[in-house]
């Protein structure tokens, strides 16, 4: 990218511009006036002597040169705020830093509340907000909007397949390994059709509940499903596994969940667990960031606070770098 001449003060109004593709939105994300974020487009446009944007139908595509601005862009942006705003070393007991990172309610509920409390301690300036978990969380990783994100390994969201537009560019993101569970087949404590040892046959003629993230992403457990012959019919979609959970009590609904969670809701709630009666995927919930993080010396720091919490809960060790299970 040629900066010559070029007022850096309009890499922010083009990195707004190339990620929403709309001038009006660009806009908007900048808090200035329409005629505005105009007029820099064309400023960029003539810069880099590329429309950058054009249009196709009632859209605005980006040119090829734009797609190759596109994350370039916010590497350039994230340097320079690392290099401004950010301290050589990053000290959690006397600085102060947000963070964002998007996990699943379940992953909320049984990592969040200890990664809270490891925070509280040990950055007690520091603020963190944590998002609901949804399809476009790579996107928004690519993005910058959120700092990490939690989410299940060999799921459609960590493989790419559900075609988002950070997919193609897996290579920029880094992941390590937190925990792992197991699922459980979950019911009424008073539904006597569940019981040790069920047959894949029973199971498949009960009612089941079905998770899917935000309304869009399939759980593990129900990619898992959709690839046998014969399976459940999903009577309710619902948008967690506590919600699952909650929703059979009183019913003869089944629902799978992980068992971290349904020990965590039995304390509260008449439901009994029974193994699966067919082979599932281990739930290994993996952490993900963008590598361009990894020269920010707080980023570093939450990164190292989230795996010493999974070391202390969960039982996971830590080698060279790498978190193994």
């Amino acid at each position: 990218m040629n900066y010559k001449g070029l007022d850096l003060n309009l890499l922010v109004a083009l990195d707004a511009l190339l990620t929403e593709r709309n001038v009006t939105r660009a806009a908007s994300k900048l808090y200035i006036s329409q005629p505005a974020m105009s007029i820099a487009l064309q400023r960029l446009r003539t810069h880099f002597d590329d429309e950058l944007l054009k249009r196709v139908g009632r859209k605005l595509e980006l040119t090829p040169k734009g797609i190759t601005f596109e994350s370039e862009v916010k590497d350039v942006l994230s340097r320079i705020s690392a290099l401004l705003q950010n301290e050589p070393t990053f000290e959690p007991a006397i600085n102060s830093r947000s963070f964002r990172i998007a996990m699943t309610d379940f992953c909320a509920r049984v990592f969040g509340v200890p990664f809270v409390g490891e925070l509280r301690q040990q950055a007690p300036l520091s603020t963190c907000q944590i998002d609901e978990f949804s399809a476009d969380a790579l996107d928004r990783l690519n993005e910058g909007t959120i700092d990490f994100c939690i989410a299940a390994a060999g799921s459609a969201l960590t493989d790419g397949r559900r075609g988002s537009q950070a997919s193609d560019d897996t290579q920029s993101f880094r992941r390590v390994s937190l925990f792992q569970d197991e699922f459980v087949l979950v019911a009424d404590a008073g539904n006597n059709a569940i019981r040790a040892g069920i047959d894949f046959d029973d199971f498949r003629r009960m009612p089941y509940v079905e998770v899917r993230f935000n309304s869009e992403v399939p759980s593990l457990v129900d990619q898992a499903l959709r690839l046998q012959e014969e399976r459940p019919t999903s009577v309710l979609v619902v948008p967690s596994f506590a919600t699952a959970i909650e929703i059979i009590i009183g019913t003869d609904l089944v629902c799978l969940v992980p068992s971290l969670m349904a020990g965590r809701l039995a304390n509260t709630h008449r439901i009994k667990t029974v193994q699966p009666p067919l082979s599932l995927p281990v739930l290994n919930e993996t952490l993900i960031w963008h590598s361009r993080n990894e020269i920010d010396p707080a980023h570093r720091w939450l990164r190292e606070c989230l795996l010493t919490v999974a070391q202390r809960y969960f039982a996971i060790t830590a080698d060279h770098g790498a978190v193994t299970i």
